[in-house]
């Protein structure tokens, strides 16, 4: 892991004028109830896809999916078209899927996911591990990339349990032979468990905080090709502004 800063995951926040930010957790339930959630994915991805095809760097963008979306007859036009609407390559896109997302009309997620991944874009299981059916979901499907939920790193280190569960979780990515990255890394105990563990990745408060959009160009500009583990990480804290809307949160190889 060399510290190389990698993607953007793309996060998102309400910004109200009464009630200020407001997070996903609060609304998205709501989203998806009112059948709002596709335009909202719709709108989100062709927003991230704009924004990342004018950065000065070719990292990648991850957008997160909902199981809505990502079962609609219509989503791989949709993806094909925001791609040719703003002009980021294919391969700049991760989408991101949970498997609570997949499993509730798996014939059809995916169906569309082998679609999607045919016309070069990424495709990322979310949250590994913290669902019954993973391990059948990783033999259903070839995943460009697993991401294993922070709840299985923030107990490493306190006790031989939790240590023995997240190097079970990572190594079934391993012995698959598809690409790890750990969330939740916010300390140099758990990203040194997960070197040891040669993970891919790592995302986290550690690597850098959520940053707005407009922010990322100083990003760059800081961290001038350096792995950001050797970077100026005040620099870095200062692009998280207080009260801004979080937009983008990176990951780090």
């Amino acid at each position: 892991m060399t510290g190389e800063l990698v993607g953007f995951e793309v996060l998102l926040r309400w910004h109200n004028r009464l009630r200020g930010i407001v997070s996903p957790a609060d609304f998205i339930v709501i989203a998806e109830e009112t059948g709002l959630i596709k335009e909202i994915d719709d709108w989100v991805m062709r927003e991230a896809c704009s924004i990342a095809a004018n950065w000065s760097s070719s990292i990648k963008v991850a957008v997160n999916i909902s199981a809505r979306a990502i079962c609609h007859p219509g989503v791989i036009d949709t993806v094909r078209n925001i791609l040719l609407e703003t002009g980021l390559p294919p391969s700049r896109l991760e989408i991101e899927v949970t498997e609570t997302a997949l499993i509730n009309d798996l014939s059809r997620a995916l169906h569309n996911l082998r679609q999607i991944k045919a016309s070069g874009v990424a495709i990322a299981m979310d949250d590994f591990g913290t669902g019954y059916s993973s391990l059948s979901l990783l033999s259903s499907f070839p995943f460009d990339k697993i991401k294993i939920d922070r709840s299985f790193i923030q107990a490493v280190g306190q006790n031989a349990r939790a240590d023995s569960i997240f190097k079970a979780v990572a190594g079934m990515g391993k012995a698959l032979s598809v690409p790890v990255l750990v969330e939740g890394i916010e300390n140099d105990a758990q990203l040194s468990f997960a070197q040891d563990l040669d993970c891919d990745e790592v995302q986290g408060y550690h690597c850098g905080r959520p940053i707005p959009s407009e922010r990322v160009e100083d990003l760059f500009r800081i961290l001038g090709g350096k792995s950001v583990f050797d970077a100026d990480m005040a620099r870095i804290s200062e692009l998280a502004r207080p009260n801004a809307v979080p937009a983008a949160k990176e990951a780090v190889a």
